[in-house]
Formats: structure tokens, C-alpha cells, sequence
């Protein structure tokens, strides 16, 4: 009889930890969601194929936790920047609107980069060359 008491209570013990252990971590998890920095992204109002110019009904503000954002996404207080370009890839609807979707500023500085790095490639090749006599 005794071992069947202490197996009721560690069997009741148990249980009451599995349940205290749930409802703190979904305290934590609660507390973490409420507590996350939001900010508000541009989405596509509809699907937008490529070449599309865009327009103002066709983009929306989204709220998003930041975490979950890219830094290339443009932020709702950037809209008036992208009306009226060309779409260089599709965008989905509800779908967040990046620089690589119009292609602006990020074509000018891969640019930039490729060339830095064909120049180092070609030092790296011949190294005779680039040495001052």
C-alpha cells in the first residue's frame, strides 16, 4: 500500500510540473510576442508581375516584427520612393517589397563591388604587373 501512495503522488507531482512548466513558458513566449519592436513594411496590394510600374494602390503597409524583415525591404515611410518604378521581379500579394524587386540602388552598388573585386582578382593574377619599378 505504500509503494501505491508513492506512486500516486509522484505520478501527481508530475503532472502539476507539466502543467506549471506550460504555463510559464507560455507566459515567457506571451511576454516576448507583446513585447517585440514592430514596424510597418510595404506589401503588394496583389500579385505584380514583371515590368510592372507601380502604383500607390498597389502597395499597403504591413506591421511586422522587425526581426523577421530583411534591411533591403522598404519601410511604409519609403512608398513614395518606389511609385512609379519598374518591377524587376514578381511580387506576390501580401508579399514585402524589397530594393532587389526595383533593382535601384542595389544594381548601382553591385556594381561597384563587382568591379572591386574583378580589380583584385586581376592583381591576384598577376602580381608582376601591379608592382611599381
Amino acid at each position: 500500500m505504500k509503494h501505491r501512495n508513492t506512486a500516486i503522488l509522484i505520478i501527481l507531482l508530475a503532472a502539476v510540473s507539466s502543467l506549471l512548466s506550460v504555463f510559464i513558458m507560455n507566459s515567457v513566449a506571451n511576454s516576448e510576442i507583446t513585447n517585440a519592436v514592430k514596424i510597418e513594411v510595404i506589401v503588394a496590394t496583389e500579385d505584380l508581375p514583371v515590368g510592372t510600374v507601380l502604383t500607390d494602390r498597389q502597395l499597403e503597409g504591413k506591421t511586422v516584427f522587425r526581426e523577421s524583415v530583411d534591411s533591403k525591404v522598404f519601410r511604409l515611410n519609403q512608398k513614395e520612393f518606389i511609385v512609379g518604378k519598374t518591377l524587376n521581379f514578381p511580387a506576390r500579394k501580401g508579399g514585402q517589397i524589397s530594393w532587389m524587386h526595383i533593382g535601384t540602388v542595389v544594381e548601382e552598388s553591385n556594381q561597384k563591388a563587382e568591379d572591386e573585386v574583378i580589380s583584385v582578382i586581376e592583381t591576384l593574377r598577376n602580381p608582376d604587373e601591379n608592382v611599381d619599378q
